[in-house]
């Protein structure tokens, strides 16, 4: 990695130089792989405080830290951690948008208030019916009294391959029913 300091530098001592050497190269290591990369420190001072800038590009986008000390040692130091929190920001964004093909979006449910929490909330089950097991979700499912009612058979036609179930208007009884796939390939209906 380059390091290139401008401005009014400053002559550190060698066990500061080390630390710095340290923090340079973890700085180094967050983006190795990724071409050679250079580090530009700007040193400016203005009355007893120095500030330092420290830059990075990184995939695209420039990763900067800024630190204000008496300090010009404690003022590079910040910035480098500054810098170093950004970068591996940076990483951790790229690395989820990789793996997901998009950054994970917070649930609609956790931005519900209390009063569409109890429209939307699951009906609870009566004692006489078996209760679904500690940690299993209970999915509610609407269907549109607007779809044209349909017969078993075409259910079982407009089912789709990687579809489990299909909750439809039966055409004979104007009811809704649910046509479920079985793990054998055949086919449950329950009628409502």
């Amino acid at each position: 990695m380059q390091i290139l300091m401008t401005g009014k530098t400053q002559e550190f001592s060698a066990e500061q130089t080390k630390k710095l050497t340290a923090r340079f190269a973890k700085v180094s290591k967050l983006v190795d792989g990724r071409g050679e990369k250079g580090v530009h420190v700007i040193f400016s001072s203005q009355r007893h405080l120095t500030r330092a800038e420290a830059t990075l590009n990184y995939m695209g986008h420039s990763a900067v830290g800024h630190e204000t000390d008496a300090d010009p040692y404690k003022a590079l130091c910040g910035s480098l951690e500054k810098l170093e929190k950004q970068v591996v920001k940076l990483r951790t964004k790229w690395r989820d948008i990789g793996r997901n093909g998009h950054l994970a979006a917070p649930e609609p449910e956790a931005k519900a208030t209390k009063k569409t929490a109890a429209k939307t909330a699951a009906p609870k089950v009566p004692a006489s019916e078996p209760a679904a097991e500690v940690g299993q979700e209970i999915r509610r499912v609407a269907v549109s009294s607007r779809r044209k009612p349909m017969t078993v058979e075409e259910a079982v036609l407009a089912i789709r391959p990687r579809d489990l179930y299909l909750a439809f208007r039966d055409a004979d009884s104007d009811k809704v029913s649910v046509l479920i796939r079985r793990p054998d390939g055949q086919f449950d209906l329950i009628e409502g």
